[in-house]
């Protein structure tokens, strides 16, 4: 049988017992392939950054570094985009964006608005406890073994074995001892006789049970990664998104574009930040 655990439940519950604490709600969407055969398409390796006067919502800064190892961009409502090109020395690619991310979600943070928040418990003459926990944007209910979690971006029901988690890019339906998982293209199927994990090109399939392991991959090394970082209560003048766009080949050099933004909608602007990255060094 599988088992959700949701620590934000906790996180919520404690928050909703002091009208002084903040409900905060905040996710975070990583999506790495480093050094894996994510494609069969070969990416370049450049000695210098191509940043173009305009990309799509973006405008250059000024000019480029006199190196062509970075360059800036504005885009809509002040959102700040900076183009690095990274050289690894040997150092992992993982251990370098983990760096960039470091960086880039404490800029998300920051103090967020107060929010009344109301936690109501109660058991039935069988013995079945009911809680509530209600906050702007936030609903949370359990009875007994069911739960059922609204927050923005995320809605998660379950009843008994069964269950469903929806968000943005992602959904999980559990059934007993079934499942299926999808990010984005990629699908993972598992039940007690194994698992198949397949990427959205085909490129990489997995295929695990009791006898073992086989991994199928075509050829080509690469890394390609994305995180994003959305905050849905930012403090006033605080970024609401953060993220970076990184790509190149596995042993370097990578190019990295990281983005903050206050847009509500920033999908123009992270495409536009992934077409830049892929002026760079390719698909």
């Amino acid at each position: 049988m599988y088992k959700f655990c949701l620590p934000i439940l906790s996180v919520l519950a404690l928050a909703a017992c002091d009208s002084d604490q903040s409900v905060r709600i905040s996710r975070s969407v990583e999506i790495d392939t480093d050094t894996s055969a994510a494609s069969s398409k070969a990416l370049k390796v450049i000695s210098a950054l191509q940043c173009p006067s305009d990309q799509g919502v973006l405008t250059r800064v000024g000019s480029a570094s006199v190196d062509g190892q970075t360059c800036t961009y504005a885009g809509p409502r002040g959102a700040e985009i900076q183009l690095h090109l990274v050289s690894l020395n040997g150092e992992s690619s993982s251990d370098a964006l983990m760096r960039f991310q470091n960086e880039l979600v404490p800029a998300a943070d920051g103090t967020s608005a107060k929010a009344n928040a109301t936690v109501s418990t109660s058991t039935d003459k069988d013995g079945t406890e009911t809680a509530t926990v209600t906050a702007p944007g936030v609903n949370i209910a359990t009875k007994g073994e069911d739960a059922s979690v609204k927050l923005p971006g995320l809605n998660i029901e379950s009843k008994g074995d069964q269950a469903t988690v929806r968000m943005p890019g992602m959904s999980i339906e559990a059934d007993g001892d079934r499942a299926q998982i999808r990010i984005g293209g990629m699908v993972i199927k598992a039940d007690d006789k194994g698992s198949t994990i397949t990427a959205p090109d085909g490129t990489v399939k997995i295929k695990a049970n009791e006898a073992g392991t086989v991994v199928q991959t075509q050829s080509g090394q690469a890394v390609r990664a994305t995180m994003i970082h959305i905050d849905s209560k930012p403090a006033p003048n605080a970024w609401r998104v953060v993220g970076y766009e990184a790509r190149g080949p596995s042993g370097g050099p990578i190019v990295v574009a990281t983005f903050r933004t206050r847009d509500r909608d920033e999908q123009a602007i992270v495409e536009s930040v992934r077409e830049l990255v892929v002026l760079n060094v390719g698909d």
